[in-house]
């Protein structure tokens, strides 16, 4: 069940808040995390890897992102770009 508006509340807050007040940053990784994954329940691996790589743009930090990069190479049939990728864990 809904809450109730806060006291002040204005409508236009709904527009506002949300996802449009996270950085750019953290709204770009986020949309390119789904794609990857939505990729990836199609199958579409050459896809999927493209989108992980979008997203390790944004967070070249994650280490899940090196993981699924990894396995996408290892999908693609390119062992030497996975065993890159893992040792860089």
């Amino acid at each position: 069940m809904p809450r109730p508006p806060a006291p002040g509340h204005r409508p236009t807050d709904d527009v506002i808040g949300g996802n449009l007040l996270k950085p750019l940053r953290e709204r770009t990784a986020s949309h390119w995390r789904a794609a990857a994954k939505q990729a990836q329940l199609r199958g579409d691996v050459a896809v999927a890897l493209q989108c992980w790589l979008q997203v390790r743009q944004v967070q070249p930090r994650a280490l899940d992102v090196q993981f699924h990069i990894a396995c996408c190479h290892a999908l693609l049939d390119e062992p030497g770009r996975a065993c890159v990728m893992l040792y860089a864990l």
